[in-house]
């Protein structure tokens, strides 16, 4: 009986050694050429995932939005991509993408789609918020200022992707874990 106990630690050991890996793992290039992996958010609270399209104008939209909350949650430790699906998508022109819209936090492209795949996002923008290790904690628009009609509020009534961040960033999962994002479709793959 003793060993059998003794089994069940390292069975439980290794189940937790298990559950500690990411649970999303890539190697993309950024927009800066650079490779980029989730080795990067290591020591992050939480990471977000902005799925773009240049050429999507609700994406274009909220890029004030992803600058404001890049920078208000910088300082909470927080680390903020956007991801870029195109498969015909340059870095060059995701760098001038970025520029043009003052997008202030690393750029991925994202041409086969690994992280959208992973991710299960259908549109742009969409939004992901992920848990340090990888785990998807949220999943859906930036807030409730477009609908499924196209039509736009001027004010957005409820704030679904910085609730989400503010959660996870106390530690909490977020009141709703998934919204129904309205965008352009992601191209095909």
């Amino acid at each position: 009986m003793f060993r059998a106990c003794w089994i069940c630690v390292a069975m439980l050991m290794a189940t937790s050694v298990i559950a500690a890996e990411p649970a999303l793992v890539f190697d993309l290039v950024g927009a800066d050429g650079r490779p980029h992996t989730q080795a990067e958010w290591r020591g992050k609270k939480a990471v977000v995932l902005l799925f773009l399209a240049t050429e999507c104008p609700v994406s274009n939209f909220y890029a004030p939005e992803y600058v404001a909350l890049a920078q208000r949650f910088a300082k909470e430790n927080v680390a903020v991509y956007g991801v870029h699906c195109d498969r015909d998508l340059t870095a060059v022109q995701a760098k001038k993408h970025a520029d043009e819209y003052k997008l202030v936090f690393p750029i991925l492209l994202d041409p086969k789609q690994v992280l959208a795949s992973a991710t299960k996002v259908r549109v742009t923008p969409e939004a992901v918020v992920l848990s340090a290790d990888g785990v998807v904690q949220y999943r859906g628009r930036i807030d409730d200022r477009y609908a499924e009609n196209g039509r736009r509020r001027d004010e957005a009534q409820t704030y679904d992707l910085r609730e989400a961040i503010e959660a996870v960033v106390a530690g909490k999962s977020p009141k709703v874990r998934e919204t129904k994002a309205f965008g352009c479709l992601l191209p095909k793959r």
